[in-house]
């Protein structure tokens, strides 16, 4: 199946939406608050360091699908997910809501 750049936003934004809820959807046994995804020392360069602690950007799929996402949507992907970092600091954006 080909999706339109609109399918492909609203695949995008429900992602997202998911995420900034703490649905779990995606993350190691649905915790979002979970070690591996703390945003704090998370950089790019140590996030393959954290698969020991259950979860890295090879294996989380959600994380792969935003990745690619946000790359074919552009400037339209918002927030952009460009890297593991970025991907660690939205899983714990519920925290920052409470």
């Amino acid at each position: 199946m080909t999706l339109t750049e609109e399918q492909k936003k609203i695949i995008y934004d429900g992602l997202i939406f998911a995420v900034m809820n703490n649905s779990g959807i995606g993350f190691h046994n649905q915790d979002q608050g979970h070690v591996a995804y703390s945003p704090v020392g998370n950089t790019d360069e140590h996030a393959n360091q954290h698969k020991e602690l259950g979860d890295s950007p090879e294996e989380n799929a959600l994380y792969q699908l935003l990745i690619s996402l946000c790359e074919e949507l552009g400037e339209s992907a918002n927030p952009p997910i460009k890297t593991w970092q970025n991907f660690c600091v939205l899983a714990n954006f519920h925290k920052e809501k409470n």
